[in-house]
């Protein structure tokens, strides 16, 4: 039996390996593109995007900021966390989202919230309630 057809070996193990990078680093990669659920409980605010969740525990923030801007007539705001041993997070507000609820949330949770917007009459500083 005359095999001419066959693939070399290493053109299998070069297309292994490419395939095995592909799906260790390009797909994880690809993953922080989708959409990402930002949900607020009583211990932490977990973030869900892609297939593992991220909990952000009150506890370890330092404090939050939550900055809103308009942008050709759509509001964007956005929450940044400090952390207690440095490092920041941002996280995208919806729009649905109130923020006044969201910094009373957070107050109640012991976290310090400065709140900032383009109008001073939307800027307050919170103090921790707790």
């Amino acid at each position: 039996m005359n095999n001419n057809h066959a693939i070399p070996p290493g053109i299998t193990v070069l297309v292994a390996l490419m395939l095995g990078v592909f799906y260790a680093y390009v797909v994880p990669w690809l993953y922080r593109f989708e959409t990402s659920e930002v949900i607020v409980a009583e211990k932490w605010i977990r973030l869900l995007s892609g297939d593992k969740p991220n909990d952000l525990r009150y506890e370890k923030m330092s404090s939050c900021q939550i900055v809103s801007h308009e942008i050709e007539g759509q509001k964007i705001s956005i929450l940044a966390v400090v952390w207690k041993k440095g490092g920041t997070t941002i996280l995208g507000i919806d729009p649905s989202v109130s923020i006044q609820d969201l910094q009373r949330v957070l107050s109640e949770r012991g976290v310090y919230v400065e709140v900032a917007s383009d109008s001073e009459e939307e800027s307050v500083h919170v103090p921790n309630l707790l």
